[in-house]
């Protein structure tokens, strides 16, 4: 068995098919209660050679950008879209399902690769699939980027607004659920969401997350 099958074999064990609360018209293969690794800490999944999964949950961000997208599809309709740090392709799926002409989902996690395929299957043939870093890339003209939950670390945030503000007619949106990294003065706030956090498996539990918009004039 292949690496890229082991990881789909497992992905398949262990999640099931769920339907975020904030999105409930997405369904991804997302690890529930239900789930053996609920109840595991990443250092007993890096035991068995499996990196924490990130992908296998419905982040605050993402699901508030996704939600964002559907209920304003103009954003991306019609467009290529590039989803940065794209996890389990929440933000990829709700960015289909609104029309985009076409999805590039960058991870830099290979489970996560393989977990995109696994949630973007009925859209084969409108999406590429990257296990790059695309940070520090000039991106295609006209291109939307999304980035559904990027930011949850200062230096990851620090390089991220420096890469924003390299690119030309590219229109930028993220979601933060409030970590506090972000420079909220660079962008424009959407909307706001009470977004369930990661922290139990039916959304009882929220965080207000955001839909910023990266405003292109301070470039």
């Amino acid at each position: 068995m292949t690496d890229k099958a082991r990881i789909r074999s497992i992905i398949h064990e262990v999640t099931e098919a769920a339907r975020p609360p904030l999105v409930p018209e997405l369904q991804l293969a997302l690890v529930t209660a239900a789930s053996p690794w609920w109840s595991m800490n990443p250092s007993d999944l890096q035991s068995q050679g499996i990196p924490e999964p990130f992908w296998a949950f419905a982040w605050a961000g993402g699901q508030s950008l996704a939600r964002f997208i559907l209920d304003h599809p103009h954003y991306v309709a019609g467009k290529p879209v590039i989803d940065f740090g794209a996890g389990g392709g929440i933000v990829s799926l709700a960015a289909l399902k609104a029309g985009a002409s076409h999805v590039t989902a960058t991870e830099i996690d290979p489970w996560a690769i393989v977990a995109c395929e696994v949630n973007l299957e009925s859209y084969r043939g409108q999406v590429d699939l990257s296990c790059e870093d695309w940070i520090g890339r000039q991106l295609p003209l006209g291109s939307i980027l999304l980035c559904g939950d990027m930011s949850y670390e200062r230096e990851l945030c620090d390089r991220l607004l420096v890469w924003f503000g390299e690119q030309e007619d590219c229109t930028i949106l993220i979601g933060d659920p409030g970590r506090g990294f972000i420079a909220k003065d660079r962008f424009e706030e959407l909307a706001t969401y009470l977004a369930p956090t990661d922290s139990d498996s039916d959304g009882r539990y929220k965080v207000r997350a955001s839909v910023l918009l990266w405003k292109n004039a301070q470039r």
